[in-house]
């Protein structure tokens, strides 16, 4: 047990008390440099993230760490309030026999510690350090909100010096006498522009170095008085130094040759690089600096891999220690985290030559991540790290620190998950400067940048505004990118690094757009893979049948793409009890299944179409989907049926026709896609999309460029990629083609939304140039679930329970209760399903069961079911019935 100390001393503090870890209480001046000792190693294990600090600042590396871990030192100052100190009177009387006070209130520490810094101990560093002058306290604001804002939020002040009373004078004793050894005498610029956008990174760095200093494994308490240098040096250096190389944050150098074979070890042994990844490799990286690549090639043209190879090479010239890929949904997040997992090790030398005591990680980033067996198999237990051989057993590897909170995902050096991950790092989520932190050390890689509406694409230009004005490179990726997008996305980024405004003049394809420090280049590249797929049009649905079942008796393979779930359902049906084709044959696959029913469907799917499936895994089956198809996934198809979508989602479904090299059943040996679509009549009426395609007009609600693309391939009667790719999607938004006034009618009241959609993006994105600040935003901070990055109805998550007569159960099974529990879930539209009344035994069950949930069922709506022959009913005010099949189903 800590020694009671003199009232006049600035040992008297705790910061951190437990009972059950003695000495139960680890002093406040030991935390304050705790921290600063995390944050000045975390500069001196991530090079690129102090190379960025230095550039932003213009400031030397000696100079800008000593400042700032002077200014981490400083961050818990309220904790030397009488509101904080008493709210464990234990630890109090374990140093102090000073009476309590008795003072209330709700004033957090945070807010009174940057009240007393800027109103007492300021003036104190000021006589002793010039870089405290009423000046330099101008221009270091943004630091100081950033390092008082270290719980994830900026603060405004509060306070006075009745919450301190004398603990004013142990504070400004403790604070002057850290800055002594920590802050040699330093100049700094006049202006506070200059660390505005600087305050972005050292408000995420506050809060590793927060977490990191307050972890006990790394940090045990510590009572026992002594000099504040020798605890610095001796004690608090030490620990942290091996809290962040054991955090897993380090990454090591990346591998030093350029070579395809050796970069590339999951492509066959054979395999030469395409004219892409050629330009990728040899010819994309001009300069130092931010910049952006952008890549158009067809589907299944390789561009992942030319991003990994662009993405080495900007690691190889020290501007990114790793990556972050950011796709559209999770499961083709869990998709190239999968083909990642026995590769991504090759970027980098040898773990031997790192900063770090474990492999580099590689993690998944998304809301169900915990359902990854693959992902979860590679994070080791928190208490056995060295359990897990990664490098021996060929599995990813995952530190558990970073694992085990979404909000330190990005904090990785390698990264797979959805965009949302990283668009959360410009709104205002708590903790955002986290995200912006990690994305900001690595190559910002998102594919399928063309799948976002004006809202979501309004934020990722935001966020690449942000990543390069804090130094970041970004690779973005698609197969179908209008000129329009790729100028917008372009425009943002160079707007962040300061460079011109870019014009793009080139639409050749497949092309690479790069912009850096020397202007924009664009430069095409002969296609390596082509492919024509013979397009008709049909407003008949019987057709679409007919081409199905012809397939499945040729022994191939076929696919219906619709465009709602209702529709999927519709024809599943139709398939099975009206054309008889057995449920070993057909699948459905679409978002309305609970998530364990959905990953096991998922993982049928890509055995039976995906790269290395068998003729016998093919044959005769049929797939009935959504838009779950359409990006990320690699499948093949003999026969690929679609229902009408804009050109580019048409593009994209028929690249899983034909999509592989090998054998196809005799009369499917050419791409095929037959299109349900209404004629394109130059009379149409307002209804037309609907006339045919019923309730996806609420999907695709724009008429004037679907009814474009319908008369454009009525009329070219084939998809010829890539060379028409381009004109294909370009004529199609082009405001100068003709389109029946009726359906332009029509389109105005969308047009006007999307709009909207784009001013509302803009209201919630984080402003850049406020520095990190309430200024930032103009409200405060939200929790990551009240932040929005996508616009649609409301939704709420149905947590599924099976009720067999006697016991209750989640639909799912764990591993442990979280897990069944998410896995027993799926989300629908707010007030699509109302719960009714239980009888009393369930009730009773459900409430024991409720009780064992971690959110105590406070996040998820439970939806009992019970059997009713093959189907599951819900007990609901809505007739609501559920399969592992064909998932939730509304019945009239």
């Amino acid at each position: 047990m800590a020694a009671r100390v003199s009232n006049d001393s600035y040992y008297g503090y705790w910061a951190k008390f437990d009972r059950n870890i003695a000495p139960y209480v680890h002093l406040l001046p030991y935390h304050l440099l705790d921290v600063a000792a995390v944050y000045d190693s975390l500069l001196n294990h991530t090079p690129v993230l102090q190379r960025r600090i230095c550039r932003l600042s213009q400031l030397s590396p000696d100079t800008i760490r000593a400042l700032l871990r002077t200014l981490a030192v400083l961050h818990d100052l309220g904790k030397f309030s009488q509101i904080f100190q008493e709210q464990q009177p234990e630890a109090r009387a374990i140093l102090t026999d000073t009476p309590p006070t008795g003072l209330g209130g709700n004033t957090h520490h945070t807010a009174l510690g940057q009240w007393l810094y800027s109103s007492v101990v300021r003036q104190a560093l000021e006589d002793c350090h010039a870089v405290f002058s009423e000046d330099a306290m101008d221009t270091m604001r943004p630091l100081v909100n950033a390092t008082f804002g270290h719980h994830g939020t900026p603060e405004q002040e509060s306070g006075s010096i009745r919450h301190f009373r004398r603990a004013t004078e142990h504070a400004k004793a403790f604070a002057t006498e850290a800055a002594n050894f920590l802050l040699p005498p330093i100049e700094i610029p006049e202006s506070e522009q200059a660390f505005r956008a600087l305050s972005w990174l050292h408000a995420g760095l506050m809060v590793v170095a927060d977490w990191l200093g307050s972890n006990t494994r790394w940090f045990p308490y510590h009572a026992e008085q002594m000099p504040l240098e020798t605890y610095w040096n001796e004690i608090a250096l030490p620990r942290a130094d091996r809290a962040v190389r054991e955090s897993g944050i380090p990454a090591a150098p990346p591998h030093p040759k350029r070579d395809f074979t050796r970069l590339l070890p999951h492509l066959p042994a054979n395999a030469g690089p395409s004219p892409l990844q050629s330009h990728a490799l040899y010819d994309a990286i001009r300069s130092s600096g931010p910049q952006l690549h952008i890549f158009e090639d067809m589907t299944g043209g390789g561009k992942t891999e030319a991003a990994l190879l662009c993405a080495h090479g900007l690691m190889t010239m020290s501007e990114a220690d790793g990556f972050y890929i950011a796709l559209p949904t999770m499961a083709t997040a869990n998709g190239m985290y999968a083909r990642l997992a026995q590769s991504y090790r090759a970027l980098f030398g040898s773990d031997k030559d790192s900063a770090q005591d474990s492999p580099i990680s590689l993690i998944l980033a998304h809301g169900a991540r915990n359902l990854s067996d693959l992902f979860m198999s590679g994070v080791p237990d928190a208490n056995a790290e060295s359990a897990i051989d990664p490098q021996s057993d060929g599995r990813a590897y995952c530190a558990t620190w970073l694992a085990d909170s979404r909000k330190k995902a990005l904090l990785s050096p390698c990264g797979v998950g959805t965009i949302d991950q990283a668009l959360l790092a410009v709104l205002p989520a708590r903790h955002q400067c986290l995200r912006l932190l990690g994305l900001a050390r690595n190559v910002l890689v998102i594919d399928e940048v063309h799948a976002y509406d004006e809202y979501t694409g309004s934020l990722l230009q935001a966020l690449l505004r942000f990543h390069a004005a804090l130094g970041g490179s970004a690779i973005l990726l698609s197969a179908t990118l209008t000129r329009r997008i790729r100028q917008n996305l372009a425009a943002a980024f160079c707007e962040g690094a300061g460079y011109p405004a870019p014009t793009l003049n080139v639409d050749d394809f497949p092309l690479a757009t790069t912009a850096d420090s020397h202007g924009m280049r664009e430069t095409a590249f002969p296609a390596t893979r082509r492919s024509t797929i013979h397009v008709k049009l049909t407003a008949d649905e019987n057709a679409m049948y007919k081409a199905l079942l012809e397939t499945r008796a040729a022994g191939g393979c076929a696919c219906w793409i619709r465009n709602t779930v209702d529709q999927a359902r519709e024809a599943y049906e139709r398939l099975r009890e009206q054309h008889g084709v057995p449920e070993k044959d057909i699948i459905l696959f679409h978002a309305r299944f609970a998530m364990a029913d959905r990953q096991h469907i998922e993982q049928r799917v890509l055995a039976l179409f995906g790269k290395n499936s068998t003729q016998d895994d093919r044959r005769s089956k049929i797939l009935v989907a959504t838009q779950v198809v359409e990006q990320s996934l690699d499948l093949d198809f003999d026969q690929l049926n679609s229902d009408h979508a804009p050109m580019e989602l048409l593009i994209q479904r028929g690249g899983r026709c034909h999509r592989h090299n090998r054998n196809r059943p005799r009369g499917l040996e050419s791409p095929r896609m037959l299109v349900l679509a209404p004629q394109a009549r130059n009379d149409a009426p307002q209804d037309w999309y609907a006339s045919v395609l019923g309730k996806a007009q609420f999907v695709y609600p724009v008429q004037a460029p679907l009814w474009r693309a319908a008369k454009l391939l009525e009329k070219v009667k084939q998809l010829t990629l890539p060379d028409d790719a381009r004109r294909l999607v370009e004529s199609v938004y082009d405001d100068n083609e003709f389109a029946p006034e009726s359906l332009q009618n029509a389109d105005e009241r969308y047009l006007a939304e999307a709009l909207g959609k784009k001013d509302l993006a803009r209201f919630n994105t984080l402003k850049l140039e406020a520095g990190y600040s309430v200024q930032a935003l103009g409200r405060g901070w939200e929790d990551d679930e009240c932040v929005v990055t996508r616009l649609g109805e409301e939704t709420v998550q149905l947590r599924l329970l099976r009720w067999d007569g006697g016991q209750l159960n989640l639909w799912a099974d764990g591993p442990g209760m979280a897990a069944a529990c998410q896995r027993s879930e799926v989300r629908v539209k707010k007030g699509k399903v109302t719960p009714s009344a239980l009888p009393p035994d369930v009730v009773a069950q459900l409430a024991a069961l409720m009780k064992r949930m971690p959110d105590k069922g406070k996040w998820a709506v439970p939806l009992v079911l019970r059997k009713a022959g093959e189907t599951w009913i819900g007990w609901a005010e809505q007739k609501v019935s559920y399969t592992s099949s064909q998932g939730l189903l509304f019945m009239e």
